[in-house]
């Protein structure tokens, strides 16, 4: 239908044409270095002759011409929208033409959905006569425009030179809202069902109505060369379906071509968390159309409910949750409360309309949510189990378990001196009974990743569940290894001995870990069960301070006392009781009378009473402990001591055992040696007598004395003839 000459250099213009014969019409469309011939009297006609050409060519190459370039339309608005199509209009620059070069002008439309880069031609729209100022933009990418979905649109004068087409007039508009048969799907012959499935047309029917999506929920677009989906279930050939070929549509079969009635989109973004053991925190997004002004049916309220699923085959029924009932389209969170801790709800949610018949569809959260669980209760009783040098071990009780399936026990170590290091975390699988022992922490540069001794341990420990919400909280522990114990005395030993005092020494080893606080020494009477404390000794508070000499004592005896109006013994029962070695013995006695409410010990007589409860003046438990010192100055002339010595550290634990006096060998003994001095106290001299007073002289050679004998000590006075008295002991 059209010839197109081009030319080596420069371009034509005033080109005409003539025939030999027949009255055949033409027009010239004249480009850079073209020239089209088209038949203009007949569309899609050919010519049968020759055809001659008369031209006058430019003089200058066709960029050195200076040429008009054509403008673009002076106004570009959609007029008309529906679901699969939308309906623009312009109006070209200018009413009364204007002046420009280009020849042969056609309108083009391009357009894209928004979003994308790629922008297509419109084929309903292209190569329009410039006499043309509206068109229909029906199809897009071999179907029909998608509804809902907003689209950039372009027009443009083109010119047979290309180079002078005008600029594009842009316009953005949506299409409205529909629903899936809007759309075909774009193949021939093959339906779309309502979950997706596609199935051939013909399967099951020779006609091309196959009953294939009957098992899929029904049509739900049909093929692209039948189209147009009918208003009621009954198709161009009577099938149960209905779906018909491209024009007229379905005309008067099946009621005309199915009616969309547009109801409010379910919402998207359904989220969900339980921020306590008996609520959910729900928040939805409003579904925006493409025209965000647009909206199927007045809003009224949004409308949340509830499923509570007990097992995967049994459910509960749907409950309406009037607490999200917002009026207000844009307040889409909502918290609900009152629900059963641990309980898994379905979820959905959609717009309420005033007119109920156009309520929105539902939209539903993806499968269910679990209601905070009730946590696993914290451990209980979390405390030290064992303390050595170099290692720990500790133990807890654990708490109720509540909605706690137990998974395992998360336990983490470290020094409290290394807080910002890395923790040592132990993973223990057993709920109950659990004890662990802590051997080994490595990250801290330890040697062969051994904790040392006297050093303080963070300790955290909680209970972790098959549903991490239900996990427990943390207890806290602080544990610390024990220190090394100090080496302690040696070697305990007499160094002199007096009548009423004795002088002990002895020798030292390494402090270790001890710091040192002082030294106990402590004394008794061989043979007696209570030990003194040595008074005078260690008040220095020197470690180099190893030698004391004992003259004093003294101990204290803690007593319980019944403080009342009155002291009224039960009866049957001596009172006091006698020989009763300590307060603990004296509670005994008392559990196992009924009427005791109250007892009153005194360690000193070892003595106990037990008080009637029918007496009983205070409301107040009426027991009060008090503590009796008694000092002993001097020790015992002639008298067999025992003495034991210990550090005492500021560190209990690292004080020393007790090192007690050896009794030295006898003479013939093996070890016997003459200045090796035993704990005894020497015997005190007997004392002068006083008041000496001659009574009478009794011849030449007597007289009549008489004296007061001095306090007896450590002897046994004799009379050993005359006056002359002589004690059994010399010393």
């Amino acid at each position: 239908p059209f010839c197109r000459i081009q030319v080596a250099k420069a371009g034509l213009n005033a080109c005409a044409y003539h025939t030999k014969c027949c009255v055949d019409e033409f027009g010239l469309c004249y480009r850079e270095r073209e020239v089209d011939v088209l038949r203009t009297d007949l569309p899609d006609a050919g010519w049968g002759q020759d055809l001659f050409l008369s031209c006058t060519r430019d003089a200058l190459e066709p960029s050195q011409l200076k040429r008009l370039k054509a403008r673009p339309p002076a106004t570009l608005e959609a007029i008309d929208r529906i679901a699969n199509a939308l309906t623009v209009m312009w109006l070209p620059f200018g009413t009364q033409g204007y002046l420009m070069d280009c020849d042969c002008s056609v309108w083009n439309i391009e357009l894209r959905r928004k979003g994308t880069e790629q922008w297509l031609p419109s084929p309903d729209c292209w190569n329009m006569a410039f006499s043309v100022s509206s068109c229909t933009l029906h199809h897009l990418e071999d179907n029909w425009l998608v509804p809902n979905t907003m689209y950039e649109i372009r027009v443009q004068q083109t010119c047979a030179m290309e180079r002078l087409s005008s600029d594009y007039a842009y316009v953005e508009e949506a299409t409205l809202p529909g629903c899936t048969w809007h759309t075909h799907t774009n193949i021939d012959d093959f339906f779309e069902c309502v979950d997706g499935h596609i199935c051939y047309a013909f399967m099951g029917s020779r006609y091309g109505d196959g009953n294939c999506c009957e098992d899929h929920g029904g049509r739900a677009r049909c093929p692209k060369n039948a189209p147009y989906m009918c208003n009621e279930k009954q198709d161009c050939v009577g099938g149960k379906d209905h779906c018909c070929a491209p024009e007229p549509g379905c005309g008067t079969v099946g009621n005309g071509n199915r009616v969309c009635v547009l109801r409010p989109f379910p919402p998207i973004n359904i989220r969900a968390s339980s921020p306590a053991m008996d609520s959910l925190y729900v928040t939805w997004q409003e579904v925006v159309y493409a025209q965000e002004d647009f909206r199927p049916c007045p809003f009224s309220h949004w409308l949340v409910e509830l499923q509570q699923r007990y097992y995967s085959h049994w459910f509960g029924e749907w409950e309406e949750r009037t607490e999200c009932a917002h009026t207000s389209l844009q307040d889409t969170t909502c918290l609900i409360t009152g629900l059963e801790h641990n309980a898994s709800y379905f979820i959905r949610i959609k717009e309420s309309c005033t007119e109920k018949p156009l309520n929105g569809e539902w939209g539903y959260y993806d499968g269910y949510f679990q209601v905070r669980p009730k946590p696993a209760e914290t451990p209980v009783n979390l405390r030290t189990y064992e303390r050595k040098i170099n290692s720990f071990a500790f133990t807890w009780n654990p708490g109720e378990a509540n909605d706690c399936v137990f998974s395992s026990w998360l336990i983490k170590v470290r020094p409290t001196n290394k807080r910002g290091k890395p923790w040592n975390v132990f993973t223990n699988y057993t709920r109950d009974g659990v004890v662990i022992n802590v051997t080994r922490l490595t990250g801290y540069r330890y040697r062969r990743n051994i904790p040392p001794s006297l050093t303080s341990y963070d300790i955290m420990v909680k209970e972790e569940c098959m549903n991490e919400l239900a996990n427990g909280t943390w207890a806290y522990l602080t544990v610390a290894t024990k220190p090394i114990p100090t080496l302690g005395p040696l070697n305990l030993r007499i160094k002199a001995q007096g009548p009423y005092w004795l002088e002990v020494a002895w020798s030292y080893d390494r402090p270790k870990q001890c710091v040192f606080k002082r030294w106990q020494l402590e004394a008794r009477v061989s043979g007696s069960s209570a030990w003194d404390t040595a008074d005078l000794c260690g008040e220095d508070n020197l470690r180099t301070s190893s030698q004391c000499n004992v003259t004093e004592t003294f101990r204290c005896d803690t007593d319980l006392t019944y403080i009342g109006w009155a002291d009224t013994c039960i009866r049957g029962v001596p009172c006091p009781i006698t020989d009763v070695p300590d307060p603990t013995v004296c509670r005994l006695h008392c559990s196992h009378q009924p009427a005791c409410q109250a007892l009153r010990y005194q360690g000193t007589e070892k003595q106990c009473w037990l008080v009637d409860s029918a007496i009983r003046p205070m409301p107040d438990d009426p027991i009060h402990q008090t503590t009796g010192c008694a000092r002993n100055l001097g020790l015992i002339s002639a008298t067999d001591y025992d003495f034991r010595v210990a550090e005492r550290c500021e560190d209990v634990e690292a004080e020393s055992g007790w090192i007690y006096l050896q009794t030295p060998p006898e003479p013939g003994e093996i070890g016997y040696h003459p200045k090796k001095l035993w704990p005894l106290t020497v015997a005190a001299p007997a004392t002068s007598p006083y008041d000496i007073t001659l009574e009478e002289v009794l011849g030449g050679d007597a007289a009549q004395v008489t004296f007061h004998p001095g306090p007896l000590r450590d002897f046994m006075a004799l009379r050993s003839g005359g006056v002359l008295y002589r004690m059994h002991d010399p010393v």
